[in-house]
């Protein structure tokens, strides 16, 4: 019995050197880790978390017809307006302005009115002359689309406009358009535009632009609005009322004839 004790003991002590597994050492702390697994960061050289890239403080993630177009306003499917679209819109606006100067050259009454939109039709032709001489390709974008259902919208306004509301109704578009054809060169086309010829073009017009907008807006204080007959708001109703009025009085009751 004692003989096997010592072959039992090399037993155990075998089984236990199995079954010993080393204890886990504690992790070192890393200052430069910080929240390495944190969601939405990434991990820099030296174990650094970088925030992803954004389109500004606080925004969301950048596109890149943002970061390629400056944040400017962008043309079909986000892309930015390429020179082809920014001819396409320059025509666009010279037409739209030839257009409505004509209709008032003619429909105008104030001679300051007329003058101006001589004046236009004269400057706005040539500018198209001069787009035309650089054989400038020209392209659609949502952009010019929407451009040119404005003007025919503005225009057709125009038509129907009486001729004592015409002057400031029109002068009032010119000053919003030129407005915008302004603000659209300066924060759309020229820091899109690519080709030289493009961009000299767009910068000889801007003072031309400006300086129509700063002449219908000296013009407009002047011209005022002719008011509309006091009847004309009246409710549509009072024709039906008139009308049943009448139609009472067309069939009064009928009368027996007397009798002698």
């Amino acid at each position: 019995m004692f003989n096997k004790l010592p072959l039992l003991s090399l037993v155990l002590a075998f089984a236990s050197a199995c079954n010993h597994t080393p204890s886990a050492q504690p992790e070192k702390a890393n200052p430069d880790s910080g929240m390495q697994n944190e969601p939405g960061t990434t991990v820099a050289a030296g174990g650094a978390s970088a925030a992803p890239a954004t389109g500004g403080q606080g925004a969301g993630p950048a596109t890149t017809a943002e970061m390629a177009n400056g944040g400017s306003v962008a043309g079909d499917g986000g892309a930015p307006l390429n020179d082809a679209q920014i001819a396409r819109i320059t025509q666009d606006a010279n037409d739209a302005e030839v257009k409505q100067g004509k209709l008032a050259r003619d429909k105008a009454k104030d001679p300051r009115v007329k003058q101006f939109a001589e004046r236009m039709v004269k400057h706005h032709t040539e500018a198209m002359d001069k787009q035309a001489k650089l054989k400038l390709d020209t392209s659609a974008s949502d952009v010019s689309r929407k451009m040119e259902q404005d003007a025919e919208s503005t225009l057709s306004t125009l038509k129907s406009t009486s001729d004592a509301n015409f002057d400031a109704q029109y002068i009032a578009d010119q000053i919003k358009e030129h407005q915008q054809v302004l603000d659209s060169i300066d924060q759309q086309l020229l820091p899109s535009a690519k080709s030289d010829p493009l961009k000299s073009y767009l910068k000889e017009i801007r003072p031309t632009v400006e300086a129509h907008l700063k002449s219908a807006r000296e013009l407009q204080p002047n011209l005022k609005t002719a008011k509309l007959p006091a009847t004309s708001n009246l409710p549509s109703t009072s024709n039906s009322a008139a009308t049943s009025n009448s139609a009472g009085m067309a069939n009064p009751p009928s009368r027996q004839p007397a009798t002698h």
